[in-house]
């Protein structure tokens, strides 16, 4: 099982690769976290990460990063951050180390032990980082990496809060990587509904039973999405991880 587990991996990244817009040529080398230890070593990385890789995350990242035309640099906030191990990695490898992204979480030790944080969070919610910086609503990105399923909302809180150009999300559609309320409102998205594969949010419940107390007032676009289905059998069954970017009022696909 390991042996095929690897081969899945090695295509999925190959693939990756040839069909990428950005090359991992063109990310910046990382230095050294610290000396003979490599980037992420014993660090948690969620089941999307896992399953998508390492290397497709990177360049939905730089994408996500990238100015629209016209604009200059805009800032992303991860919402969700943990211990701020996949955002230091991708500052590095996408941005080259030069930009900084504003990590939020309320409880960062849930997913990841504190004597692993690579970064504490900025702040512990979107409310607190508004105050401090209200000029980030409208007018940054949003990186939403495997939201808890068992808050009932703060991952669509986080849209609808900071109402970002571009959204970045690692979820998982059945039903197991983000919450209801977000999925709900994914799977909204005409978008979606042209692109959703089978088992996607078939334990998403019904928009009228999700009953969200969160409205997400812009109108969003997907402009890319890559998913991967894996069949676990058993009580857990079939999987489907994704990686979505979308933006606020822009082209769609």
């Amino acid at each position: 099982m390991e042996g095929r587990t690897e081969n899945i991996f090695d295509a999925l990244i190959q693939l990756s690769r040839e069909s990428r817009r950005t090359r991992i040529n063109d990310f910046a080398p990382l230095p050294p976290q610290e000396e003979g230890k490599p980037w992420l070593a014993n660090r948690p990385l969620n089941s999307c990460i896992q399953h998508l890789g390492l290397d497709l995350l990177s360049d939905y990242f730089a994408q996500l990063a990238g100015p629209a035309s016209g604009e200059d640099e805009v800032v992303i906030v991860s919402v969700g951050s943990g211990g701020g191990s996949v955002e230091r990695y991708l500052e590095y490898r996408c941005l080259g180390g030069r930009r900084r992204v504003i990590c939020v979480d309320s409880d960062p030790g849930s997913f990841q032990p504190p004597s692993s944080f690579d970064r504490a969070p900025d702040h512990a919610t979107c409310r607190d980082a508004l105050r401090e910086r209200p000029d980030l609503e409208t007018r940054c990105h949003l990186f939403l990496n495997w939201a808890s399923v068992c808050d009932p909302c703060y991952d669509l809180e986080a849209i609808a809060l900071l109402r970002p150009k571009r959204v970045l999300l690692a979820v998982e559609t059945t039903g197991s990587g983000g919450s209801q309320s977000l999925l709900a409102w994914l799977r909204s998205l005409p978008d979606m509904q042209r692109m959703r594969r089978a088992h996607e949010f078939s334990h998403v419940e019904p928009d009228e039973v999700v009953n969200s107390s969160v409205s997400v007032t812009d109108a969003y676009g997907i402009v890319r999405s890559d998913s991967r289905t894996m069949d676990f059998g058993g009580f857990t069954g079939t999987c489907v991880y994704r990686y979505v970017l979308l933006e606020r009022g822009g082209d769609t696909h």
